[in-house]
């Protein structure tokens, strides 16, 4: 799971506990990294966000990240937005818009995203 965010995103910021929360609650085998895309003098108010909110999940910082990520970050054209990936690189299922909506938390909400695409990916 890798979910794209800006400290200067009132949406991203009020998600940042719910990430926080689902981080200890991910599935065995399920990753997730934050990438960041604020411009290099918010870097340290990115950081600072993460300490503030408890996030201990793994939060690269899109300027110095690799070609790779620069790449995919092109594709991103609104934040936050949170893509799943399989072990071997591959999208599985659509692309999270916004803050995903359901019956209860939002770190609930992703655990169900997470649990389809577990899904879709042993063929249930």
């Amino acid at each position: 799971m890798v979910n794209v965010w800006a400290s200067w995103c009132g949406p991203c910021k009020s998600e940042l506990p719910e990430l926080a929360e689902l981080y200890g609650k991910l599935p065995e085998n399920v990753g997730f990294l934050s990438i960041t895309v604020d411009d290099p003098q918010d870097v340290k108010e990115a950081k600072a966000l993460l300490e503030e909110n408890g996030c201990t999940f793994p939060c690269l910082d899109s300027q110095t990240s690799t070609g790779l990520f620069k790449n995919f970050l092109g594709k991103v054209n609104a934040i936050p937005t949170t893509v799943f990936f399989d072990r071997s690189g591959n999208e599985v299922g659509g692309w999270i818009l916004g803050v995903p909506q359901g019956g209860g938390s939002v770190s609930d909400a992703y655990l169900q995203q997470i649990q389809n695409r577990l899904d879709q990916l042993n063929g249930k």
